[in-house]
């Protein structure tokens, strides 16, 4: 038996071509973001504890989302609305205003951050990236009256072609 094993390690060995052993380690590099979260949950858990940790999500990644961790999202939610804004958000509502901001127009990208104590969602953060061409007069992120949506709309404009000069914007909500 272990002749059968050695045999097979042998064989692995030879199919493995010397120049991409190389290719082997930058499937566990960290990007630069990465690299960033990672440091700061570090902070955190030697600050807070270890069962304090954030997680960044974009795009498709939002559709994996546990049910359970968009139901604690949900309480979140409505929990700093009603208590900070006098708001009155359900679970439920709170889900529908989530699910809408995930499903945004193609032509934006949503990003969130979430704040989670154990399992439990103790503060987010979530905003939109898109291209400066897609911000128009009626676009959906801007969720505020119609006076105050062209108002951000004028300002964003503005940022974007006199500050930055950049064709990409992140619209946090």
């Amino acid at each position: 038996m272990s002749h059968y094993q050695s045999s097979a390690a042998l064989q692995i060995q030879q199919e493995v071509h010397p120049a991409s052993i190389g290719m082997l380690f930058k499937v566990f590099e960290q990007s630069e973001d990465q690299l960033k979260v990672a440091r700061l949950n570090l902070k955190l858990q030697q600050q807070f504890g270890d069962d304090f940790y954030l997680q960044c999500y974009s795009g498709d990644q939002l559709f994996r989302l546990p049910k359970s961790t968009l139901h604690s999202l949900a309480d979140c939610y409505a929990e700093v609305f009603n208590e900070s804004w006098g708001e009155d958000w359900t679970r439920e509502s709170a889900l529908e205003e989530i699910h809408s901001c995930m499903d945004c127009d193609p032509d934006y990208t949503p990003v969130m951050s979430i704040l989670f104590r154990d399992e439990k969602v103790i503060g987010f953060c979530w905003g939109f990236i898109m291209d400066a061409a897609s911000l128009t007069d009626e676009s959906a992120p801007f969720s505020s009256s119609d006076l105050k949506r062209h108002e951000s709309m004028n300002v964003a404009r503005y940022w974007l072609s006199d500050v930055s000069k950049k064709k990409q914007i992140h619209i946090n909500m």
